[in-house]
Parts: structure tokens; C-alpha cells; sequence
């Protein structure tokens, strides 16, 4: 499927444009504790998510090494966070990085295309990049995090062939 290039690039801007507004939209707030000099009414140890009345949106991070994407969808932050991993067909693959494997089907979105191309254009021309995503229904809520080196680059990858797999298709250029 063939996007619009103006399709994509409204995309990229509304979802960029929402998080210019926080000078630390790139900062993972799952990982860090709440300030409590900042706000003493919260415990510092209360990871900033579980602050708030709502469910944490699900978490589609998009693989890219060169044209091959697989995409890594974490689901529940926070109380009970699983992942499944996914090729470009939405075929689940056994592999884990972080969490232990989704217990529940993970429906295919419907914005699926629209990410994958999203990620090849802020790829383009790079040995490797993971774009992530929130999704909010079938819309994209935000573009969460651009980075070349997810964990440091040293999350072990389980099966550990799957590690060789994937560095086989990282071409450095």
C-alpha cells in the first residue's frame, strides 16, 4: 500500500507538533520516578504513569534494517506489561527482549501501513532505527522515540539466534 506523501507528512507533524509542547517528550516515563522536590504530594518511587486515572496507551516500537521492519508491541505498562514481536506481516514471532510474551492476541491496527511507512521515511538511508508509536484506537496519538541504540544496544535477545538474525541486516554504512 502506497501512501500520500502529504498523508505521512501530516501525520509526522500533528503527532510532532503535540510533543514539541514538552521540552521532555523524549524522556521515558516509565523508567523514571516522579520528581518529588517538584511535587511532594507524590511518591518518588511511583513511576509517573501510575499517576494518572488511565490506562498507558500501547506501545508499538517499529524495527527497521534496511527493507526489513519487524515491529514490537509492548501492552499493559504497568500492571501485568507483556510484548509480542511481529513481522511486517503482523505474524507473530517467539521472540523477547525485555517482557515475557503477550497472553492475549494483539489486534493488527489498522493504521499499520501508515506506521510502517512512517518509520521507512525516518529511516531512509540509516543502518538501523526504532521508531515507536501510541496509538489511541486506530489513531496515532504520538511519536514517542526516534533512537539508534534501544537499551544501550546490550538488551539480551532471546532466542539468541534471533540476535544473529537481526544483526545480519544491519548494513553500516
Amino acid at each position: 500500500m502506497s501512501l500520500r506523501d502529504d498523508e505521512v507528512g501530516e501525520t509526522i507533524h500533528n503527532t510532532m507538533d503535540s510533543s514539541s509542547a514538552n521540552a521532555d517528550s523524549s524522556v521515558d516515563c516509565h523508567a523514571l520516578p516522579c520528581d518529588k522536590a517538584r511535587n511532594d504530594s507524590l511518591d518518588s518511587t511511583q513511576p509517573l504513569e501510575s499517576t494518572f486515572a488511565y490506562k498507558a496507551p500501547d506501545d508499538y516500537k517499529f524495527h527497521c534494517f534496511g527493507k526489513r521492519v519487524f515491529s514490537e508491541t509492548i501492552i499493559d505498562r504497568g500492571s501485568n506489561t507483556r510484548c509480542t514481536f511481529f513481522d511486517e506481516a503482523w505474524n507473530p514471532l517467539e521472540v523477547k527482549i525485555t517482557y515475557d510474551f503477550a497472553q492475549r492476541a494483539i489486534e493488527k491496527p489498522s493504521v499499520l501501513p501508515l506506521m510502517l511507512e512512517i518509520s521507512r521515511r525516518f529511516f531512509d538511508d540509516l543502518g538501523y532505527l526504532r521508531c515507536d508509536f501510541y496509538l489511541q484506537g486506530n489513531t496515532i496519538l504520538h511519536i514517542g522515540e526516534l533512537t539508534f541504540t534501544p537499551g544501550g544496544g546490550v538488551l539480551p535477545i532471546s532466542p539468541r539466534e534471533f540476535d544473529g538474525t537481526l544483526g545480519e541486516l544491519w548494513e553500516i554504512h
